[in-house]
């Protein structure tokens, strides 16, 4: 009996094989949740070992699949955005982040950027032009492999050895216009350090004849590159908060009043200045990037007059990759001590 007990214990491992299919799947979700690793790969080390769950942990190290995790936390404001359309009038914008520039010119993190961009057209959106998707929606969208979002990011991770993250989901959509984009800095059709997208429509919201959409496309193209180089913070005026542009007036009031000057001069500087500022941050009011002596309003204006139909701007999209994200703040030497550390560890 003693005998037969030693000899089930040894067998422990191999006997977690015939546990129930809940238990495996509570083996599954662990070592999905220690490694980071996909699933597929997950399952298919625990079934390799037995079900036994430190030797699968160890295969998926021997796969380098196992450092994802660990790599989470590391700061990541490096990368790429990447662009993908549904015909002219539907686009999504994803930036996925990585550690270094190194990696961004991967091959390999370069064909993921561009498989999220594509999954999150499968997002379900919501009613309107644009919106910013949900990030837990976006994780759990299928790519053109099988795996999700998530499982796509943990296998790229462990392959390049380097946190990669999907920060940000965009979505942009009409029904009675057109969606013209433009990437700079491209490395290939889709994917850049900036996009940018434009959505043109007609004012009386009667869908744009498709004879037309060449043209509008063209001009479309020349102002989302417009938006990529010059950066315009708003629309139009009347979407600046009141508090910005009473405290830009205020203080240009001030720099004028304190030179001394008539109270007429001052106000006619206060309305230069302003109309100034506007120029600078308003896109509709901003030199157009391909001919300054006309504004961006003066180029729909005569994309309009050309095509005989009224068309507006009702939105555009600019998306830099990083933007918002401080660099990394480490020092040489603890650097090399966390590499150092993180070597020993695996």
């Amino acid at each position: 009996m003693r005998f037969a007990m030693r000899a089930l214990a040894a067998a422990g491992p191999l006997l977690r094989g015939f546990a129930s299919s809940s238990e495996h799947a509570s083996l599954i979700k662990q070592l999905r949740v220690m490694s980071g690793a996909p699933i597929s790969d997950v399952k298919a080390c625990l079934e390799a070992s037995g079900w036994d769950l430190d030797g699968a942990y160890n295969g998926l190290r021997q796969k380098g699949m196992a450092a994802a995790v660990k790599k989470a936390s590391r700061h990541a404001s490096e990368g790429l955005v990447g662009l993908a359309t549904a015909g002219p009038q539907s686009a999504t914008i994803v930036e996925v982040n990585c550690e270094t520039d190194f990696v961004a010119r991967n091959e390999l993190f370069q064909g993921l950027v561009l498989k999220l961009a594509q999954a999150a057209m499968s997002v379900p959106a919501r009613s309107g032009r644009y919106h910013e998707l949900e990030l837990e929606k976006v994780m759990k969208a299928p790519t053109s492999s099988g795996s999700s979002v998530s499982e796509a990011c943990a296998e790229v991770a462990g392959q390049v050895r380097e946190n990669v993250r999907i920060r940000r989901a965009f979505r942009v959509k009409t029904t009675t216009g057109l969606i013209s984009s433009y990437i700079h800095q491209s490395l290939c059709p889709g994917l850049g350090r900036i996009a940018s997208l434009v959505l043109l429509e007609p004012k009386s919201r009667i869908p744009l004849r498709q004879e037309n959409w060449e043209k509008v496309d063209k001009v479309g193209q020349q102002l989302a590159m417009h938006v990529a180089g010059m950066r315009p913070l708003y629309l139009h005026r009347k979407l600046i908060p009141d508090e910005i542009v009473d405290h830009e007036r205020m203080t240009i009031r001030h720099q004028a009043s304190s030179s001394g000057k008539p109270a007429k001069v001052v106000n006619s500087i206060v309305q230069g200045r302003l109309e100034k500022y506007f120029a600078e941050h308003v896109l509709v009011d901003q030199p157009f990037i391909a001919d300054d002596s006309v504004q961006v309003k003066d180029v729909v204006h005569s994309l309009s007059k050309d095509i005989e139909t009224r068309l507006t701007i009702p939105f555009y999209l600019r998306v830099q990759c990083g933007e918002g994200l401080d660099a990394a703040r480490t020092d040489f030497a603890e650097e090399v001590s966390s590499l150092t550390q993180e070597h020993m560890s695996q």
